[in-house]
């Protein structure tokens, strides 16, 4: 065919159920469709299946015109192997060539099997493997994706396609496998799907043969349609710490954070540090990884901010050592809440070591903590009452934004979110006037403290100095210095009609 793309997309809208269902009401009669390039080359499909046919007349024969099936579209006898659109045309051309030339295809070539392993010798293929390797070799790929999708390969997708053909995949081997897949993980077989998914649609261009793509359709869009609610039907297992449980959860860290602390050791350090790092994800949104390799030369506790990522020394411009990139690739700035200030000011008061990370290893200060293992969680979670992974602190935070009001675009950018609104959007307001977001981090922080001294029962706690100033910071966007000024007002120190105004922050 001229343009084996287009026959590819014609076959599968053939499959679809409203021209099935137009196929069964002609009763016996099946449905033709003619190809507009290769004469007598059709497509038959009637109740039970459809067939790819060759109507051609053996030239000199002195017989009419034969109908010769090609092989079976879809539908019929399982032990027949189905036909692709690219193979019928190409088998079609060759057959109509044999008759054209006065020979009968059937004693020229023998039988449909004879021919398919004629065929298939000689047909251009692109194994797994080759997609796989060209993927991983090419694509720009962060280096945790690449550790993410080897594992992927090797424990999922290996032991299924292994070396063979991919050419010859379509959606019903992806659908099968995937339903076998999600009985033993839906968010890993979701996730291999996207993997190969990926893969096809960036080996498209490279595997060719005669100009022609090898690889068609991709099956596993195909297979996507086939399944109710994909986009939408995420792991029901996504715990988070809901709005009823917040206050027990940070008041049990902190009193547990206190314990350890006084206790030496190496797991009582990693606990220690676990549970500290669980607090400042739920009060910034943080991922973990962000978190444990966060370094001290980021924390400007003068300009209240940290930021995290690949930084750079100030004066030469030279990268920091011990720097990651972030999710985003993008350096992520936090404005201090007086929550966070606070906790990273303890840390700092109590590291003895002098490591450039925020929570160094407790062997080897030169290297970050390591995330939190498997049975640190579980003790923590056996604490907390309740079942949480690491990632609940940042779905939490974005829960308490949301129920505050914050704007959702203010909201991305606390969260290091990719923004994809115009260009003029992309500026990081927050890096030229802090002061902007540091409401919406302290309303965060102050609705947390909240639930946690409703928790203890600790009611005075909201009247004292520092509450009433970060309540101030939050609900009313006030400088920190013109916070204490108004305390101080109210508290009959001073007198705030002799002195210049309060300033907000949006001012």
């Amino acid at each position: 065919m001229r343009d084996m793309a287009k026959t590819e997309t014609l076959t599968a809208n053939l499959q679809r159920e409203k021209l099935k269902e137009l196929a069964v009401t002609r009763e016996a009669r099946p449905l033709r469709i003619n190809d507009t390039t290769i004469t007598g080359f059709y497509l038959a499909i009637g109740k039970k299946g459809a067939s790819w046919n060759l109507q051609k007349r053996v030239a000199n024969s002195g017989k009419p015109a034969v109908t010769f099936r090609l092989g079976k579209a879809w539908g019929g006898k399982a032990s027949e192997t189905r036909l692709k659109a690219v193979e019928a045309a190409t088998k079609a051309k060759a057959w109509g060539a044999l008759c054209e030339g006065g020979k009968d295809p059937r004693e020229e070539l023998g039988t449909d099997g004879e021919l398919f392993r004629l065929v298939e010798r000689q047909r251009a293929k692109v194994t797994f493997s080759e997609l796989s390797d060209y993927y991983m070799e090419n694509a720009d790929l962060r280096e945790t994706s690449k550790a993410s999708h080897q594992s992927r390969l090797k424990n999922w997708l290996n032991p299924w396609l292994k070396d063979s053909d991919v050419t010859t995949l379509d959606e019903d081997a992806c659908l099968i496998w995937y339903q076998a897949a999600t009985k033993k993980s839906l968010s890993q077989a979701k996730e291999s799907m996207k993997l190969l998914s990926a893969m096809w649609t960036f080996g498209g261009p490279k595997f060719k043969a005669g100009g022609v793509r090898l690889l068609g359709l991709n099956p596993v869009e195909l297979m996507k349609k086939t399944i109710k609610r994909w986009d939408t039907n995420k792991n029901p297992n996504t715990p988070v710490i809901e709005i009823t449980q917040v206050g027990e959860f940070i008041a049990k860290l902190e009193a547990y954070r206190e314990e350890l602390k006084a206790t030496p050791g190496e797991v009582a350090y990693n606990l220690c540090c676990a549970t500290s790092r669980l607090l400042l994800c739920m009060f910034t949104g943080l991922r973990i990884n962000e978190a444990d390799n966060m370094l001290w030369a980021g924390v400007d506790f003068e300009a209240g901010i940290f930021k995290i990522g690949k930084l750079k020394d100030l004066e030469t411009r030279e990268e920091l050592e011990g720097g990651k990139a972030t999710k985003s690739g993008v350096n992520h700035r936090v404005v201090m809440s007086g929550y966070v200030r606070a906790l990273l000011g303890q840390l700092k008061a109590d590291q003895n070591s002098l490591s450039v990370y925020v929570f160094p290893h407790y062997k080897y200060p030169s290297e970050p903590v390591r995330s939190p293992r498997t049975d640190q969680l579980k003790k923590l979670r056996r604490l907390a009452g309740h079942y949480f992974g690491t990632h609940a602190m940042r779905r939490t935070f974005r829960g308490v934004c949301k129920t505050l009001g914050i704007e959702p675009d203010d909201v991305k950018r606390m969260m290091n979110h990719k923004h994809k609104g115009d260009h003029t959007d992309r500026y990081d307001m927050g890096a030229f006037n802090p002061g902007l977001m540091l409401q919406h981090w302290q309303s965060v922080a102050s609705f947390l403290e909240n639930k946690r001294n409703l928790y203890l029962g600790n009611d005075t706690a909201l009247g004292d100095h520092a509450a009433l100033m970060s309540a101030f910071l939050g609900q009313y966007g006030l400088t920190p210095s013109d916070a204490r000024r108004l305390l101080d007002y109210l508290e009959g120190e001073t007198d705030l009609t002799q002195s210049e105004p309060l300033r907000l922050v949006s001012g």
